[in-house]
């Protein structure tokens, strides 16, 4: 399993570019879009924030991992906005 950091899975195109299928490779946009949906429920929790009723707002809503993060809070959150390019 190869791991891809920073920037790089943006120059190899998702890993596209460098996977020759004999090697599993990530890009860690999963992880980072579990970190970031963890910290906001915690974030939350911690300021005594009712999600339900809350308006959440995803910079970024157009990419991999705003969009990904996006879906997912739209079930717990009471109003979302979406902020693209």
């Amino acid at each position: 399993m190869v791991g891809l950091g920073a920037y790089t899975s943006i120059v190899t195109r998702n890993a596209e570019l460098i996977n020759d299928y004999e090697v599993p490779v990530t890009t860690g946009n999963t992880y980072t879009t579990a970190l970031t949906i963890c910290g906001i429920l915690h974030a939350a929790k911690l300021r005594d924030i009712d999600l339900r009723h809350a308006t959440v707002a995803v910079v970024g809503a157009s990419g991999n991992i705003g969009s990904v993060t996006s879906e997912i809070l739209a079930a717990r959150v009471g109003r979302l906005k979406l902020v693209g390019r």
